[in-house]
Order: C-alpha cells, then sequence, then structure tokens
C-alpha cells in the first residue's frame, strides 16, 4: 500500500526542532501558520530562508526539513530573527546609518553545498516592466560572491567556485502557483528537474524572496530563488534615483548566498546574510566581514 501524504505544522516563534510526521511520502508543512511548504520525499531534505516585511515576523525565518526513513523532522537553522522596521523602504533609512558590515563576525553556514559550484538559468516571466536589466544585477550577485567583492577593504580574489549562467529558461522556479491559491512553495515534486533557476512571481503575503535548496547526504542537486511581484524593486546600476523600492543588487546577492550555502547572521550587523531587509540598501550588493568568514569557511 503506498504511504500517505505527510502533513504537519511547525512555528519558528514557538519551536526551535519538532517531529511533526512520521511513515509517510512527501507531503505539505504549515509554516507559522501563514505559508505552505513541500516536505521532500524520503532520503531528501530541503533548506528553506526567506525574507519578510511582516511587523510581527521577529522570529528565525530558516529552516530545514528532513526526511528520513520514517520521520519527518523539521528544525530552525541558528536563531537568527528577523527584526523589522516598515519605515525601512522609504528610500533613505539604510543610506543613512553608520555601516557596522566590517566590524562584525556574525555570520551562519547551512551546508551541504555543491562542491561543482553552479549553473543557473534566469527565467524572466514576471519580470517587473521597466527593469529589463535585472539579470544583470543578478548576476553580479553571482560574481560578487565569487570574487568576493567586499566593502571591507580585503583584497578581491576569484575563489574556486565555478558559476555558470546557461541562458533563459520558462523552466519555473520551485515556489508553487502563480497565480493563487498556492500550491505549496519549495516543491519536491520537480515542477524543477535539478535546473537551478532564479525568477520572479508571487510568494505568500509578506514575503520578499525565498530560496529552496533540494539535497541529499551527496550535496545539493536542486535550488531556486524567486522575487517577489508584489514589491516596487530597484534595477539600475548606481543608487541614483531609488525611492521606495527593494534594491535587486542587495536582496540577489541575499538570496544567492543561501544558494552557496550561507545561512542568515545576526540581525543588526548590516551583513549581506543579515536577515533583514531594507529599501535602497546598496551596500549589501558588496560582502562585509562576517559574510567573507563563512563563505571562506565553506568554498575555502
Amino acid at each position: 500500500m503506498p504511504l500517505r501524504k505527510c502533513v504537519g505544522e511547525f512555528s519558528t516563534r514557538l519551536q526551535h526542532s519538532a517531529k511533526v510526521d512520521a511513515n509517510c511520502s512527501s507531503g505539505t508543512l504549515r509554516v507559522n501558520n501563514k505559508f505552505d511548504v513541500a516536505i521532500p520525499d524520503q532520503g531528501g531534505s530541503l533548506d528553506i530562508s526567506w525574507l519578510s516585511d511582516d511587523a510581527q515576523a521577529n522570529t528565525p525565518t530558516e529552516i530545514r526539513i528532513s526526511h528520513y526513513s520514517t520521520e519527518v523532522i523539521v528544525s530552525v537553522k541558528g536563531e537568527r530573527k528577523s527584526i523589522i522596521n516598515r519605515a525601512a523602504i522609504s528610500g533613505s533609512y539604510v543610506i543613512n546609518q553608520v555601516d557596522r558590515g566590517c566590524s562584525s563576525d556574525s555570520h551562519s553556514v547551512l551546508n551541504p553545498f555543491n562542491p561543482n559550484g553552479f549553473d543557473w538559468y534566469y527565467n524572466a516571466i514576471g519580470e517587473p516592466s521597466g527593469h529589463s536589466n535585472a539579470i544583470y544585477r543578478v548576476g553580479g550577485a553571482f560574481k560578487t560572491w565569487k570574487n568576493e567583492t567586499n566593502r571591507c577593504g580585503v583584497s578581491e580574489r576569484v575563489n574556486a567556485l565555478a558559476v555558470n549562467y546557461l541562458g533563459l529558461t520558462n523552466n519555473p522556479e520551485a515556489m508553487g502557483g502563480n497565480p493563487p491559491p498556492y500550491t505549496p512553495n519549495c516543491l519536491s515534486t520537480r515542477i524543477v528537474d535539478g535546473y537551478n533557476v532564479v525568477g520572479w512571481g508571487l510568494l505568500p503575503t509578506g514575503v520578499i524572496a525565498m530560496s529552496c535548496v533540494s539535497h541529499t547526504s551527496s550535496g545539493v542537486w536542486d535550488s531556486d530563488i524567486r522575487f517577489s511581484t508584489s514589491y516596487n524593486w530597484f534595477t539600475e546600476a548606481t543608487s541614483s534615483g531609488c525611492s521606495n523600492s527593494y534594491d535587486l543588487g542587495d536582496i540577489a546577492t541575499h538570496e544567492v548566498g543561501h544558494i552557496l550555502g550561507m545561512g542568515h547572521s545576526d540581525a543588526g550587523t548590516d551583513q549581506v546574510m543579515n536577515p533583514n531587509a531594507f529599501g535602497c540598501n546598496f551596500w549589501n550588493r558588496k560582502l562585509a566581514k562576517g559574510d567573507l568568514l563563512g563563505f571562506q569557511n565553506i568554498w575555502g
């Protein structure tokens, strides 16, 4: 008899780790009573990270779902909390602050990672009108990590990480239905088929961007990033003219960090991997100190 579908609930506000089901196959997990994510098949794990604008979301925004032979375990990845300031999208919040990114070592790593690096594709469907250069900001995010481009005066170097852009694709990311009602986010039913896809679309209410990394004991085999079309985005090469928008270069560098093995840093440390998302933040197109330390721990 086929195994029944898994089902469970998990709150990053209230739980650190929990068994949510057993003796089941794939299925759906309800997170923070807010959005659904897919439970992977037996033997698989899924890392999910999201950036939120929810003023009540002073909670960790990173989980791992591991489906062992007989049980499904969900755990918070670190205790980094998202501390949100709704005024941050005004266009002046970060620009007028002191950059603490080069005085903090804060970082975390998720692992596992793909030792062969990443071939990635871009899905332009849903790309905001007037932002045809968005792909360059995404490509720049990959280049930032590879070259360890930073704002802390550390000599840049080309890392051993192999990153290759393979072109446009119509393959969807694993982010669920578009439009609603949503199927679970981070689908394990392989609407993605090993493609690492960056794209656009709807996300659960309050979620700015999300990354999904599927892996087994042998390493990462699929990773996806989606940026929400429900927000205003800034995609120009310079910071001039940004207002009431999220800078794609900033957010993309953060999300690419996740699929390369990075977890969230501590809130308020001004790292790229800081769990806070602020409007018109251009610092984080470049790495800070903790980002460099974490990345070098993974990639050498």
